[in-house]
């Protein structure tokens, strides 16, 4: 019966057009011939186009020590405070120029992150920034210490990183105003 089907397909010009609607068990040779002669070049051209992602094209990443530590600042915990590191010698950045960062958890302490969660920072001398956003996930937010502590050349703030374990000598910012949330420009209309 696959046969007759066959022949009186082949004779319509239907064939090709029924190619998911086929009636016979066996496979359409010409169909698979198709598909092996672009299988075998399309996945070997795929891993040709990931092989330059691979290898020694990655910058070297320099030895990370872990560092904790703690800030409070008016004598309470900065939850949510952000500090970064900014290498007193820019020279001694990495390729990518990443920078060490902590965020400060609700009992005041932090560790330091520069690739990963907690993986530390290289070793050297290191000027502090911090922001202290009122909300991160607000558009409106702003830096609740005014921008006063987000210039490291400004604040005056210095860590040393040392080979192995650090624990980083408690910041305590004392007399700190914090800044209200600013005023909408009247002038602006959002109606």
């Amino acid at each position: 019966m696959a046969n007759r089907t066959d022949s009186k397909l082949r004779k319509s010009g239907k064939r090709d057009n029924m190619l998911f609607h086929r009636l016979s068990p066996e496979p359409l040779r010409g169909t698979m011939d198709c598909a092996r002669s672009w299988i075998v070049p399309g996945v070997l051209g795929c891993l040709l186009l990931l092989l330059p992602g691979c290898g020694g094209t990655d910058p070297k990443r320099p030895e990370l020590h872990p560092a904790v530590g703690t800030l409070t600042i008016n004598g309470q915990p900065a939850t949510g405070a952000r500090l970064i590191l900014h290498p007193a010698d820019p020279g001694s950045l990495d390729e990518r120029g990443a920078l060490p960062s902590a965020r400060v958890g609700a009992d005041g302490r932090f560790e330091l992150t520069t690739y990963q969660a907690g993986d530390g920072a290289p070793i050297g001398s290191y000027r502090v920034g911090i922001i202290w956003m009122s909300d991160e996930t607000s558009s409106s937010a702003w830096d609740r210490l005014g921008g006063a502590y987000a210039n490291p050349e400004r604040t005056r703030l210095t860590i040393e990183i040392r080979e192995g374990q650090n624990d980083i000598e408690p910041i305590q910012l004392t007399g700190v105003r914090f800044r209200p949330r600013p005023r909408p420009d009247p002038r602006l209309s959002y109606e």
